[in-house]
């Protein structure tokens, strides 16, 4: 009965409102034809973009990690970690996908440690770019597309290659990856530079440094109902 008369109620104002809006003086009419721009916008190039969010706050005890019987551990830490994520993803017309993350680690009342990489090794890494990647879809017509740009690499439970977002920084790689994928099988190739030896990062920069890449071809095969095989 509520329903019933909630829509009663909806067709005995519509001709009310419909005739507001014509006699409404020249001003207001102005006014209601301004927004007309903005619900064309979403159809523009910058349109349809997706926006996501991530904000953490999460407090850790780290009391004798290693199980070591001397008193003077030095993994011991009691810290308060902060993350926010700010990402956006724009998916053209003709299979292209761009996606932006933006990042900012710290630690509450901690100093900066790094500046320049994303160094799993600590906590805090202040403001940088976790994603930037461009991905395009539906190459020579099939299912082939190529990923190029900083992105997460994933694979399995993530034992051996993950992104690592439960700790305060992650990981992530700069890499250009190529992916063959149907409803049953799903094949990637990636390469990835991890350092450059021609680096002039303040304070990375050492006589030591030298290139180093990290390869690999991974396959996950889904054609079976009770298990996957990678």
């Amino acid at each position: 009965m509520k329903i019933r008369a909630l829509l009663s109620s909806v067709l005995m104002l519509s001709p009310i409102l419909g005739q507001a809006v014509k006699e409404a003086p020249p001003n207001e009419a102005v006014a209601v034809a301004a927004t007309t721009p903005i619900a064309k916008s979403s159809e523009g190039p910058l349109g349809n973009i997706k926006i996501s969010g991530l904000y953490r706050i999460r407090p850790e005890i780290r009391q004798n990690m290693g199980f070591s019987s001397g008193s003077g551990n030095t993994n011991n830490a009691n810290y308060v970690g902060q993350k926010l994520q700010v990402g956006f993803l724009k998916e053209f017309d003709n299979d292209v996908k761009l996606k932006i993350t933006f990042q900012d680690s710290r630690i509450w009342g901690g100093n900066l440690a790094s500046m320049t990489t994303l160094d799993t090794s600590i906590e805090q890494q202040a403001l940088d770019v976790r994603e930037a990647y461009l991905e395009f879809s539906k190459l020579a017509g099939g299912p082939l597309s190529i990923q190029v740009g900083r992105q997460k690499l994933i694979y399995g439970g993530q034992r051996l290659i993950g992104s690592l977002d439960w700790t305060n920084i992650g990981r992530s790689f700069d890499a250009v990856r190529l992916k063959y994928e149907t409803n049953t099988n799903k094949l990637h190739a990636f390469s990835s530079i991890v350092t450059e030896g021609n680096s002039a990062d303040v304070g990375q920069r050492t006589a030591n440094l030298v290139d180093r890449y990290f390869s690999g071809i991974y396959n996950t095969f889904t054609g079976l109902s009770f298990m996957h095989v990678e």
